[in-house]
């Protein structure tokens, strides 16, 4: 109703409105200024405040009339002593604003831009979830702007092409990253560096591809970061690993250890992973095929525990557990016929006891009939109060 009345826009005191409805929260206001004529004049370029109250509150057409009146697209927001603080583009990122960030952008902000932490803007999106997703960020709505966002970040500002494509979207339908990258980030930047093992971290293997065929990779200074190895260990990023083991890593590093010093080594988790890359890389890597875990179990008792074999490479195929159970215990209480044949080729003892008193055949007793029993009763002469084994088995049933 005011306006109506066409109040003088270049009345100095009819512009202070905008500026106080700015600073205040009165969207439909500054709106409505706006579309009446109002703006921002060229001696507000260097308003720090009113040009950080434009950006956090989302107002595009104030932050563009800023920029044409030669406002520091990277102007410096609660600097620290060390020189950093936060830069409109940080901003953008914070409040989830697309469109104010291609506007920064396509201003020549500083996407390696640092914040008091060293926080690059990529890096402060990859932190909230908004990079790979995660179950706090699962609205629809968010995710299309996430990735959005994050192609507005990667994808080169020069380039007119409209083909380019997100490198986040729901974990359903990831395209492939590599347009993305084309923005050529720095992969020295100790900053934009954190982008992969947070990727890492999470759970974003398609990014995780992706940023390790354009050149990221872990450092030297990686080499003792324990949680970041196991977690490549875990995920099966064989590339990682490797490169962590040419720094310098330990290959039978200990992961859970306990008391007595036992603990997972990178084999044991590449055994429950079923990770035959993996396990190849680290016994290649002289990983120690006899460590034994928390209750007494070598990566070999794992494997045969889980119905896989790949070959003993020096394993110690008579070693027992806590529960002085052996591989082939294992096997034949898996009734893995292929890996108890396999065990025997490589020496396994038959007639070693548990502390359950029993022998691997004795478990495999109540499937007497088996091949694989006879095999391991050698096919002869074996007799229980002179009958014959396979007979006394069939009996009990």
């Amino acid at each position: 109703n005011i306006l109506k009345y066409s109040p003088d826009i270049d009345n100095k005191s009819n512009q202070e409105s905008l500026k106080i409805a700015v600073f205040g929260y009165a969207k439909k206001v500054v709106e409505a200024l706006l579309e009446y004529g109002f703006s921002v004049i060229p001696e507000d370029a260097n308003n720090r405040e009113l040009f950080r109250s434009a950006v956090e509150k989302g107002y595009v057409k104030i932050v563009d009339d800023f920029l044409k009146y030669g406002a520091n697209v990277n102007m410096l927001f609660g600097r620290s002593r060390n020189g950093k603080g936060l830069t409109p583009l940080h901003i953008a990122v914070i409040i989830k604003q697309v469109e104010m960030a291609n506007l920064l952008i396509s201003n020549e902000a500083d996407i390696n831009a640092r914040n008091k932490k060293g926080k690059t803007p990529l890096i402060m999106l990859i932190s909230s979830g908004q990079f790979y997703g995660n179950q706090g960020h699962s609205k629809l709505s968010t995710e299309r702007l996430s990735s959005t966002l994050m192609r507005t970040l990667f994808w080169t500002r020069h380039n007119t092409s409209q083909t380019m494509g997100p490198l986040y979207l729901p974990s359903t339908h990831i395209p492939k990253c590599n347009n993305i990258l084309k923005y050529s980030p720095d992969i020295d930047n100790k900053s934009n560096q954190e982008s992969l093992k947070i990727a890492v971290f999470g759970y974003a293997k398609k990014v995780v591809e992706a940023l390790l065929e354009y050149g990221f990779s872990v450092i030297p200074e990686d080499a003792n970061n324990r949680e970041l190895f196991r977690s490549a260990v875990e995920k099966g990023y064989v590339k990682i690993v490797d490169d962590f083991l040419k720094y310098g890593a330990n290959v039978n590093m200990l992961f859970g250890r306990s008391r007595n010093g036992k603990g997972l080594t990178p084999l044991h988790i590449a055994v429950i992973i079923k990770q035959v890359e993996m396990a190849n890389l680290l016994i290649s890597n002289e990983a120690d095929i006899n460590a034994r875990n928390k209750k007494g179990k070598t990566p070999l008792i794992m494997l045969i525990s889980s119905g896989q074999f790949y070959g003993n490479h020096g394993a110690r195929v008579n070693s027992q557990d806590n529960d002085g159970r052996t591989a082939l215990h294992y096997a034949c209480i898996n009734g893995f016929d292929e890996s108890v044949e396999e065990l025997l080729e490589h020496g396994s003892d038959i007639n070693i006891t548990c502390k359950d008193g029993r022998k691997a055949l004795d478990l495999y007793l109540r499937d007497a009939l088996s091949e694989t029993c006879v095999k391991l009763i050698g096919g002869s002469a074996f007799f229980i109060e002179n009958i014959p084994v396979v007979q006394f088995a069939t009996e009990q049933e």
